[in-house]
């Protein structure tokens, strides 16, 4: 995925699966060359509904 000034705001996503808590990253570039990275973590339950 490129995204350039003329894209405006920049906004992507994504849906995974997961079978245990971990952690996810993201990691961005940003438009003058630089990075972030964001850690989360996302616990996940038997049966998905919190209990």
């Amino acid at each position: 995925m490129h995204f350039t000034p003329a894209s405006g705001v920049a906004q992507a996503s994504t849906r995974i699966r997961l079978a245990k808590t971990q952690n996810i990253v993201a990691l961005a570039e940003m438009s003058d060359g630089s990075f972030r990275r964001e850690t989360v973590e996302v616990k996940v339950t038997i049966g998905g509904c919190g209990g």
